[in-house]
C-alpha cells in the first residue's frame, strides 16, 4: 500500500527527461506560427541538426506540409502542387510529413502550425489542418528533428488525403537526388538520404495514418525506418506557485557548537532538484540525505546523536552520497513536468562523524510544496 501511494512522488523525484516525444495533442502545442495560407516562417534551432553531410541552425516551415533545411530562398518558397521532380530537384533538403494544398487560415479555433524546441528535439505540427477549397482531406501530423540526426514523423489516426490530385511523404536531399521509392509500411531503409512516395488521393486510405515512424541514421545518407510509439511531450516548464513557500528552514543541525547544516534549490517541474550540506567535521565523506512526507520532530539524543533531531521521515527515498573530506555533501535529482503531483515534502541530510558518539551528526530539516 505504502509503495502504490509514493509511486508518482518517486517518478516525480527520479523519472528521465522526455525527448522522443509529441506536441500535438498537447494544448496549445507550441507556438503558433500564425501561417498563412501558402506561406512559410523560418525558424532557428536550439542545436545543429546534421543532414547529408551538412549542419543545418535554421528550417523553413511551410504551411503545405514541408520543412526545408536551411533558409529557403526559393522565388516561391511555398509551392502547392507536389510533383517528384520538384522534390528531388529543390536546392534545400526537403523533409516532407505530406505535401499538398493545405490551408491553415481554415483550421479550427485552437488548431494550425505549431512549433516548439529545446536542447533535445524540435517539433513542427501541423494540427487540423484542412485541404484548401474545403476538401475531406485533413493534415494531423508532426516531424520532430533530434540533435543527433534522427527524425521522427507521426500522422494521426485523422489524418487523411485529399479527394484529388497527389500527395508526397518523402524526406530529400534535393538538388538532383535520385528518384528512391519507399513503399508505405514495407520499406526498411533509405538511401543517399532520399526516400519518397507519392500517394494518389481518392484512392484508398492513407495508408501512414495512426502511424509514428522514426527514421535513423545508419551511416552518411542511409537510414533505418521503423514504427515506433511516440508519448506526449511534458507541457512547457513553469515553477508552479506554490513552490514559493519553500524550501522553509525547519530546526537546527547538531553539534550544537558548529551544526551540520542543509539547504537546496526549489523543486521546480522540469529542472533539477540540488541538496546540499555543508559539514563541520573535515573527516567526512560519506552521508545521505532522506525525503519523506512528514517532520516527526524525533529528539536522537538516545541514540547518542546529542543535540541531533529528525526532521524528515524516509519512507520515500533516501540517496547515500561520497564526498571529498572537506567539501560540502551534494545530490541531484532530475525533476520532470508532472501536473497531477501535489504534496508537502520534507528532507534532511546526515553524515558519517567523529562529532557525536554514535558517529553520525544531521542537519536542519527543510519543507517543500511539489505540485498545483
Amino acid at each position: 500500500m505504502r509503495l502504490s501511494r509514493f509511486l508518482p512522488v518517486l517518478a516525480l523525484l527520479a523519472a528521465p527527461a522526455i525527448s522522443q516525444c509529441l506536441i500535438i495533442n498537447n494544448d496549445p502545442p507550441g507556438t503558433d506560427l500564425l501561417l498563412g495560407d501558402d506561406n512559410v516562417r523560418v525558424v532557428s534551432l536550439p542545436f545543429v541538426f546534421p543532414f547529408n553531410g551538412a549542419n543545418y541552425s535554421r528550417i523553413t516551415i511551410d504551411s503545405n506540409g514541408t520543412v526545408r533545411l536551411g533558409d529557403s530562398t526559393l522565388s516561391n518558397p511555398s509551392d502547392f502542387s507536389p510533383t517528384s521532380s520538384e522534390l528531388l530537384n529543390d536546392p534545400h533538403p526537403t523533409l516532407a510529413l505530406l505535401w499538398d494544398d493545405w490551408d491553415s487560415t481554415a483550421a479550427a479555433p485552437g488548431n494550425g502550425i505549431f512549433y516548439e524546441a529545446d536542447a533535445t528535439r524540435a517539433s513542427v505540427a501541423w494540427k487540423g489542418v484542412p485541404q484548401f477549397g474545403a476538401g475531406a482531406g485533413l493534415l494531423d501530423g508532426e516531424i520532430v528533428l533530434m540533435p543527433d540526426g534522427s527524425i521522427h514523423y507521426h500522422y494521426s489516426a485523422a489524418c487523411t488525403l485529399q479527394a484529388s490530385g497527389d500527395s508526397i511523404a518523402a524526406i530529400s536531399r534535393g538538388s538532383g537526388a535520385p528518384a528512391n521509392q519507399f513503399t508505405p509500411n514495407v520499406s526498411v531503409s533509405i538511401s543517399d538520404s532520399t526516400s519518397f512516395h507519392v500517394f494518389n488521393s481518392g484512392t484508398k486510405g492513407f495508408e501512414l495514418a495512426g502511424w509514428s515512424y522514426a527514421i535513423l541514421p545508419t551511416g552518411p545518407g542511409d537510414y533505418s525506418i521503423g514504427k515506433t510509439i511516440l508519448p506526449n511531450c511534458p507541457l512547457p516548464l513553469k515553477i508552479l506557485p506554490e513552490i514559493s513557500e519553500g524550501p522553509t528552514s525547519i530546526g537546527v543541525g547538531c553539534p550544537a557548537s558548529n551544526p551540520m547544516t542543509h539547504t537546496s534549490n526549489v523543486i521546480a517541474m522540469g529542472t533539477t532538484f540540488t541538496m546540499e550540506a555543508q559539514l563541520p567535521d573535515p573527516t567526512s565523506f560519506f552521508g545521505l540525505f532522506v525525503i519523506g512526507v512528514s517532520n516527526p520532530g524525533v529528539p536522537l539524543d538516545v541514540y547518542g546523536m546529542i543535540g541531533c533531531t529528525q526532521y524528515a521521515t524516509d519512507e520515500l527515498s533516501y540517496f547515500p552520497t561520497f564526498f571529498t573530506p572537506g567539501s560540502d555533501m551534494i545530490h541531484s535529482i532530475p525533476v520532470p513536468y508532472e501536473p497531477s503531483i501535489s504534496m508537502e515534502l520534507f528532507t534532511q541530510a546526515a553524515a558519517w562523524s567523529t562529532l557525536t558518539p554514535f558517529g553520525v551528526i544531521t542537519s536542519n530539516g527543510l519543507r517543500h510544496v511539489a505540485g498545483l
